[in-house]
């Protein structure tokens, strides 16, 4: 899959997130996060990556709200707010895994009774580039 653009992300698309070296996102206790204004060194209870959902995008103002899970403080949702700015790479996820493709030659006969199709015990979630 081609790469996308930060602005068709739309709400309940799920990303995962890796912010710059410094501007990490910090969960405070009214279940908020966001990256300091100075940026400073990680804490325990920092997150530098993250997998989170969107709830809104403003690409005009370089911001996006989204909702993340943190396993270190107990396993509890926090909504943040990234600035486009502070993200390193972000990636949209595709949970139901890669697409099924056909491994053989298409001028051998009868290669659809040949069971060659790539199938996925376990798929993994399929990660597609984000561009700003």
């Amino acid at each position: 899959m081609e790469a996308i653009h930060i602005r068709t992300l739309k709400a309940g698309d799920q990303l995962r997130i890796a912010m710059k070296a410094g501007a990490q996102l910090e969960p405070a206790f009214d279940k908020t996060a966001q990256s300091p204004n100075k940026w400073r060194r990680a804490r325990g209870y920092s997150r530098a990556v993250c997998d989170a959902f969107v709830i809104s995008n403003d690409p005009e103002n370089g911001k996006m709200v989204v909702n993340y899970q943190d396993f270190i403080v107990g396993g509890n949702y926090f909504v943040a707010t990234v600035e486009y700015k502070n993200i390193a790479n972000i990636r949209k996820v595709i949970p139901e895994g890669r697409p099924v493709v056909e491994t053989a030659p298409v001028k051998f006969p009868g290669y659809k009774a040949l069971g060659t199709r790539m199938s996925q015990l376990f798929p993994q979630p399929y990660l597609v580039t984000v561009i700003f």
